[in-house]
């Protein structure tokens, strides 16, 4: 197996990829770009297709999910050789991995549907006619008696959707809910901790209150008993002390 040059690609893409341009040529391989459709998780399943237009707000995948993505161009394969995909670097950094496989068989011709997963800590942003696919071509020893045959999906299907469509609850998105859940457990405790300084300070005021009227009591009592003491005296016509009692 040989790996085409750059030369070797000028040659030949022009028949096998639509639209083809020279300067899409890197190295020894072919830089193939974002069409017009793509399909993206979240984390209630209710994953969404999307359409995507010259200049629109793009394609935003969300940390820790997946997403298809077809590509602009048409790609041949012929029955004598096999094509190698992959994403280019300066998108990998950003945390974007292939998952759909890393081949196209001998004899597919169609559009390249990748799928790819965020595994980066943050959203990544793309946009249509971007170019941030790459595509080698080898030759195999002789042409592939079972290659494939026919044109291949032009299209996201409903095959493909449904391998992908279910809830995916990324770690950066169970980090998200625990911050959450950590912030509202600190309000919790504030506003907690302000109710009962404000319960300890009324029960205070009313414990204080409650006490002085006690001791206010205990004065009544107290006035009332010198009172009943001296009706008492006055009823028995005591004399004031210090005088002898009268004949």
């Amino acid at each position: 197996m040989a790996f085409w040059s750059d030369k070797t690609l000028k040659e030949k893409l022009g028949g096998l990829i639509t639209p083809y341009h020279d300067d899409c040529i890197e190295g020894n391989a072919y830089t193939l770009s974002i069409g017009g459709r793509a399909y993206i998780t979240t984390d209630d399943s209710s994953g969404h297709k999307r359409n995507l237009q010259v200049g629109s707000n793009g394609l935003v995948i969300p940390s820790g999910q997946f997403a298809l993505i077809e590509t602009r161009e048409t790609v041949k394969v012929p029955t004598s050789a096999m094509a190698f995909i992959s994403i280019r670097a300066k998108i990998k950094f950003q945390g974007l991995i292939n998952v759909s496989g890393f081949h196209v068989d001998p004899g597919y011709e169609g559009k390249l549907v990748f799928g790819v997963f965020n595994a980066g800590p943050k959203r990544i942003y793309l946009s249509q006619n971007q170019d941030i696919f790459l595509i080698w071509y080898a030759d195999l020893t002789g042409d592939n008696e079972r290659g494939r045959q026919g044109r291949g999906k032009a299209e996201i299907s409903a095959d493909m959707v449904n391998k992908i469509n279910s809830p995916v609850t990324s770690p950066q998105t169970l980090n998200d809910k625990f911050e959450r859940q950590r912030t509202n457990n600190a309000i919790f405790q504030t506003v907690g901790a302000v109710l009962l300084s404000v319960a300890l300070v009324l029960f205070g005021v009313a414990a204080t209150s409650w006490f002085s009227y006690i001791d206010k009591i205990h004065e009544q009592n107290a006035r009332i008993v010198e009172l009943e003491r001296k009706v008492q005296a006055l009823t028995k016509n005591e004399k004031p002390h210090g005088q002898p009692p009268g004949d």
